[in-house]
Protein backbone atom coordinates (compact mmCIF):
# COMPACT_ATOMS: atom_id res chain seq x y z
CA UNK A 1 0.00 0.00 0.00
CA UNK A 2 2.98 2.43 0.83
CA UNK A 3 4.24 1.79 -2.86
CA UNK A 4 1.18 2.28 -4.02
CA UNK A 5 0.42 5.68 -2.75
CA UNK A 6 4.47 6.68 -3.13
CA UNK A 7 3.64 5.71 -7.22
CA UNK A 8 0.26 7.74 -7.34
CA UNK A 9 2.26 11.29 -5.78
CA UNK A 10 5.12 10.34 -8.01
CA UNK A 11 2.75 10.12 -10.92
CA UNK A 12 0.75 13.25 -10.25
CA UNK A 13 3.63 15.07 -9.48
CA UNK A 14 5.26 14.35 -13.06
CA UNK A 15 1.48 15.22 -14.22
CA UNK A 16 1.36 18.69 -12.68
CA UNK A 17 5.13 19.65 -13.30
CA UNK A 18 4.40 18.79 -17.22
CA UNK A 19 1.01 21.07 -17.34
CA UNK A 20 3.39 23.99 -16.55
CA UNK A 21 5.13 23.96 -19.46
CA UNK A 22 3.79 25.21 -22.94
CA UNK A 23 4.82 26.47 -26.65
CA UNK A 24 4.74 29.56 -28.66
CA UNK A 25 4.06 28.96 -32.45
CA UNK A 26 3.70 31.50 -35.00
CA UNK A 27 4.53 33.21 -38.21
CA UNK A 28 6.39 36.71 -38.96
CA UNK A 29 5.08 38.74 -42.00
CA UNK A 30 6.35 42.10 -43.75
CA UNK A 31 3.57 44.75 -42.79
CA UNK A 32 4.65 46.63 -46.46
CA UNK A 33 3.88 43.48 -48.28
CA UNK A 34 2.36 40.46 -45.77
CA UNK A 35 5.13 37.91 -47.54
CA UNK A 36 7.25 35.59 -44.70
CA UNK A 37 9.91 37.06 -43.31
CA UNK A 38 12.67 34.16 -43.29
CA UNK A 39 15.68 34.47 -41.07
CA UNK A 40 14.19 37.03 -38.35
CA UNK A 41 14.35 37.06 -34.46
CA UNK A 42 11.77 36.41 -32.26
CA UNK A 43 12.64 36.88 -28.65
CA UNK A 44 10.82 36.29 -25.45
CA UNK A 45 11.81 38.73 -22.39
CA UNK A 46 10.89 39.12 -19.21
CA UNK A 47 8.42 42.25 -18.70
CA UNK A 48 10.13 43.78 -15.14
CA UNK A 49 13.88 44.21 -16.80
CA UNK A 50 14.21 42.75 -20.72
CA UNK A 51 16.27 40.03 -19.68
CA UNK A 52 16.08 37.26 -22.80
CA UNK A 53 14.05 34.20 -21.68
CA UNK A 54 14.12 32.17 -25.01
CA UNK A 55 14.97 33.30 -28.55
CA UNK A 56 14.65 31.40 -31.89
CA UNK A 57 14.82 32.67 -35.67
CA UNK A 58 12.43 32.20 -38.29
CA UNK A 59 12.21 29.48 -40.89
CA UNK A 60 12.08 30.24 -45.01
CA UNK A 61 7.89 30.55 -44.83
CA UNK A 62 8.46 32.94 -41.65
CA UNK A 63 7.36 30.01 -39.53
CA UNK A 64 8.92 29.94 -35.40
CA UNK A 65 8.37 27.67 -32.61
CA UNK A 66 9.40 28.16 -28.80
CA UNK A 67 9.37 25.40 -26.78
CA UNK A 68 9.79 24.48 -23.00
CA UNK A 69 7.92 27.53 -21.92
CA UNK A 70 7.04 27.82 -18.04
CA UNK A 71 4.49 29.81 -17.22
CA UNK A 72 4.82 33.38 -16.21
CA UNK A 73 4.42 36.71 -17.83
CA UNK A 74 7.05 37.75 -21.08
Amino acid sequence: MKKLTILLVATFATLLSAAQISKITGTVLSQDDNKPVHNAVVALLTPKDSILYKFTRTDAAGKFMLNDIKKGTY
